[in-house]
């Protein structure tokens, strides 16, 4: 479980919308949680730790990054003071 801070911001402030200066706070207490980036094609789901890459080769290409957001999931679960869903693979982008 994580909570507080950055987090707390997220969740009460953003409604689970993640900013860019957040996430080195937030790869630092949960670098395996699940998120979701919402391109302009598409979307997808990958680890805490792999956004900022992941945003990097999104933008390096011809589309770009709406948003970074947690999944609904872990946002009721952190919400509720449950531990958050941890993301089981690595994605390759």
């Amino acid at each position: 479980m994580i909570g507080g801070g950055t987090m707390a911001a997220v969740i009460n402030e953003r409604h689970g919308f993640i900013c860019d200066v957040d996430l080195p706070e937030l790869v630092k207490a949960a670098p395996d949680m699940m998120v979701l980036i919402r391109c302009g094609c598409s979307r997808y789901t990958c680890r805490m730790d792999q956004v900022a890459d992941q945003v990097a080769a999104i933008e390096k290409g011809t589309d770009y990054v709406r948003d970074v957001s947690l999944t609904a999931d872990n946002f009721e679960r952190i919400s509720a003071n449950i531990p958050y869903i941890v993301a089981s693979g690595v994605v390759a982008h």
